[in-house]
């Protein structure tokens, strides 16, 4: 069978991207790889012509961990390209079979990252680095191949709507957004080597929609490693970090990285019959990226604000002595009204008559007095009373003054009888208590023991469960479900649910182990149950995960309970 000027031997490989065939070049003789590629993607003219150019210019690329490009064309409307035919195993039958070790595994990703950072140098992304796209040699040398779908820095081909390359495999803002980045190809490395090392997919799905998912969900703190040795883990999480800007600048550090790590003297640690060789540990990356020789940087002066500080200081000052000022003046002007009331009193009994005078010093006499009864006064009137009415009257019959003189004489002469006020019993004085501290325990109080924050054994089988769902959740998934526990234990608190708010804001904690308010607000919960022991805990955990008891003080609610239980001295 022949295919243009080219016999073809057999067919190699299939994708959806097209065929890969063995053929044979009666020209040079030698025998090449074929792709032809799925008419179906290349339907337009100018998107054709686009292909082709990018070809083109991946076709210069000459390294020896790249498989080269020998021609390209269109064969009726089906374009293809021709390359290099490379003997050996695709990575990916290597990996299902479990035949590669951690030196193997970073030997590997040395090669892949050396021929990646050649290719970003000339403008070159690859799109599609997968493990069936990597050729290992019998001599563990590895080629890149299937650079079809590879695409030149500031190129449109993909804003055609069309996506290019393999879903498990492609990075986050890929997906998202269609953009492709040196950063995006090193994620896909950075997921290649993680199935090197743990020997699974890392990202499974009935779906391409779940896959999709998983991917955009993804976190790179998700990895868990126990066999390989931390520092190379921390390389390949900052790898695969979810933001590009947090992935390494080019992936010549990273082969950078792994050629220090190779060239430590190993230790072997034996395994039965086996025998796997583990790099020592070495510093974590940042500690690497310190220690470099890095050029000089252009110390940039710091904008000083203190000219602004004390303009703002200076206008603080005069705003208060302005304030003061009125003060005073507001106090004097009180202080005048005052004495002018007191002379208008004076003025006023200045010009009373002679008989008010003596009125008001008996006024003044009573105030001073101690207080006198009732049938006193009462006496004193009638006798003035009298007084006034024998030296108004004329007398007109001296019987009828005889018989009132007597009356009065009997009236003044009975005796003055004192009605002394009734008087309660004084209250008895009950004994003071001292005061004992009130300490929460389970043998002396069992009813507060259901308040509790120590659940039942199937309350702890339940929280065992919900654990192991939030170390599967993703990173988004976790934050708004910790949202809404959160959420929920504050109404619960404020319908005096306590212990219902305690178990949501302790389950908040477990998935965001960061928000210093869940904290403050449990313990607000424990407070009001009366298990002080748990407080002490809870405030222990916090400390654990960099968060101060002052962070905690910001909450107004944390700072009165923590202030009143620690005036009765419950949380020494």
């Amino acid at each position: 069978m022949k295919f243009g000027k080219y016999e073809i031997i057999k067919e190699i490989g299939k994708g959806a991207m097209g065929v890969v065939c063995l053929a044979f070049d009666p020209v040079i003789e030698r025998q090449v790889a074929i792709k032809t590629m799925n008419p179906q993607l290349f339907q337009d003219v100018e998107q054709r012509e686009r292909f082709f150019r990018e070809a083109k210019s991946a076709g210069i690329l000459q390294h020896p961990n790249i498989v080269t490009i020998y021609d390209m064309g269109m064969e009726g409307d089906t374009p293809y390209i021709v390359m290099e035919y490379v003997e050996g195993r695709d990575l990916d039958s290597l990996i299902k079979g479990k035949e590669i070790d951690l030196d193997t595994a970073l030997k590997i990703m040395v090669q892949l990252c050396d021929a990646l950072a050649y290719a970003h140098s000339k403008g070159i992304i690859h799109r599609d680095i997968k493990p069936s796209n990597i050729r290992v040699l019998p001599d563990n040398s590895i080629k890149i191949m299937d650079f079809g779908i590879a695409k030149k820095s500031g190129s449109d081909l993909t804003q055609t709507g069309v996506l290019l390359g393999t879903v498990s495999y492609m990075a986050p803002e890929q997906l998202k957004e269609g953009k492709v980045s040196p950063q995006s190809d090193q994620f896909s490395a950075g997921i290649v080597f993680y199935e090197m090392l743990s020997g699974n997919k890392c990202f499974q799905g009935d779906t391409i929609t779940a896959v999709m998912y998983k991917i955009v969900s993804f976190n790179e703190h998700q990895i868990d490693l126990k066999t390989v040795p931390q520092n190379i883990v921390s390389i390949l999480k900052k790898m695969v970090s979810h933001i590009p800007e947090n992935r390494f600048k080019s992936c010549s550090e990273v082969s950078a990285l792994l050629r220090e790590i190779l060239s430590e003297p190993t230790v072997v640690i034996g395994e039965g019959t086996k025998t796997v060789s583990v790099p020592p540990p070495i510093p974590e990356i940042e500690d690497i990226e310190a220690t470099r020789v890095k050029p000089p940087v252009k110390v940039q002066k710091k904008k000083s604000y203190t000219g602004i500080i004390v303009f703002f200081l200076a206008i603080i000052f005069v705003l208060a002595g302005v304030a003061y000022v009125a003060h005073k003046k507001h106090k004097k002007k009180l202080a005048l009204l005052a004495k002018k009331k007191q002379q208008e009193v004076v003025s006023k009994q200045e010009i009373l008559p002679e008989n008010n005078r003596e009125e008001i010093d008996l006024q003044k006499e009573r105030v001073e007095e101690k207080p006198i009864t009732e049938s006193k006064n009462k006496e004193k009137n009638k006798k003035l009373k009298i007084e006034e009415k024998v030296n108004s009257e004329i007398p007109v019959k001296e019987k009828n003054n005889s018989i009132e003189n007597k009356k009065l004489n009997e009236e003044v002469s009975k005796p003055i009888i004192r009605k002394k006020p009734k008087r309660r019993p004084p209250k008895p004085v009950r004994e003071k208590k001292p005061e004992e501290k009130e300490v929460f325990s389970y043998s002396n109080d069992v009813k507060r023991k259901e308040k509790h924050l120590n659940f039942t054994a199937a309350q702890k089988e339940a929280l065992k469960r919900f654990i192991k769902d939030a170390e599967r959740m993703p990173y988004p998934e976790r934050i708004s479900k910790s949202n809404a526990l959160f959420n929920n234990g504050m109404r619960a608190l404020g319908n005096g649910a306590n212990r219902f708010a305690a178990i949501n804001f302790y389950k908040s904690i477990i998935l965001n182990p960061k928000r210093k308010e869940a904290y403050a607000f449990l313990c607000v919960a424990l407070s009001k149950m009366r298990a002080y022991d748990d407080i002490k805990k809870v405030i222990k955990k916090a400390g654990e995960q960099g968060i101060s008891l002052y962070d905690l003080k910001q909450n107004k609610m944390f700072e009165r309970a923590y202030n009143k239980l620690q005036q009765q001295g419950l949380l020494d």
